[in-house]
């Protein structure tokens, strides 16, 4: 049994998207375990993510991201790593705006990096 979680970016709020990719996620072959929501610092964004130091929109998501809590939703399931991947690629192809980090959905690229992730946004968890 894998896990995995999809965390849930800025601008599926400022686009009204919540509803619609909550029932989207409901609707994947994978069992929903636990949602709750964190609070980056503009700090916290290079604990989740150290690799993105520097890439041009770094400035912007220490802006977008501490506006407001995000939506974390950890799911288990036989292949639960691919088919959140899968998940997220096609809707990215779908509502996404090309080349930017404004992207909708993150995930982790594997069981290893579920681990490292969660332990983190378990941390940041708004009470």
């Amino acid at each position: 049994m894998d896990n995995t979680l999809i965390l849930m970016k800025p601008d599926v709020y400022e686009r009204g998207l919540q509803a619609e990719i909550l029932e989207a996620i409901r609707q994947l072959p994978l069992t929903l375990e636990e949602h709750f929501q964190v609070r980056f610092t503009p700090e916290g964004i290079f604990e989740l993510w150290p690799r993105i130091y520097g890439w041009r929109w770094t400035n912007s998501l220490m802006e977008d991201f501490p506006h407001h809590p995000l939506d974390a939703y950890v799911l288990t399931g036989d292949g639960a790593v691919p088919t959140v991947i899968e998940f997220k690629d096609a809707l990215r192809e779908q509502r996404s705006q090309v080349n930017s980090y404004r992207n909708m959905l993150h995930s982790p690229d594997d069981q290893a990096a579920f681990d490292r992730e969660y332990r983190y946004l378990d941390s940041i968890r708004v009470a």
